[in-house]
């Protein structure tokens, strides 16, 4: 890819957490995104992670959705793999609003979670 030219890309990863990935049939490890983003910073490809928040899914005839702990989860794995070169965004309304802020440090870089 790089030989192409291929200096940017999107990675849609959504989850930090194994169970999500299967629960909305992503079909991918959280190794494998590792690896993945491993070999594309190698060649010196920045990385765009795209991440949802309180993915919802089907299971048994249940409705399944990512609690505030699972979350945390994609959020710590977005910031560890990829850190500012993360887009973020949920997959509802959120019902937990502390996590704004931490949203807005994950994407911003910033302390602040004020918007202006």
């Amino acid at each position: 890819m790089a030989e192409a030219g291929c200096w940017y890309t999107h990675l849609g990863i959504e989850s930090g957490d194994p169970a999500t990935l299967e629960g909305v049939g992503k079909k991918i490890t959280l190794e494998q995104v590792e690896e993945a983003c491993r070999l594309l910073k190698k060649h010196k490809i920045k990385v765009l992670g795209l991440f949802m928040l309180f993915n919802v899914w089907e299971e048994d005839g249940t409705l399944r959705f990512e609690d505030i702990a699972t979350t945390q989860k994609t959020l710590d794995f977005a910031d560890r793999l990829v850190g500012n070169g993360s887009s973020i965004s949920s997959a509802g309304p959120s019902p937990y609003p502390i996590l704004e802020a931490r949203f807005t440090i994950l994407l911003c870089g910033t302390t602040s979670s004020s918007r202006g």
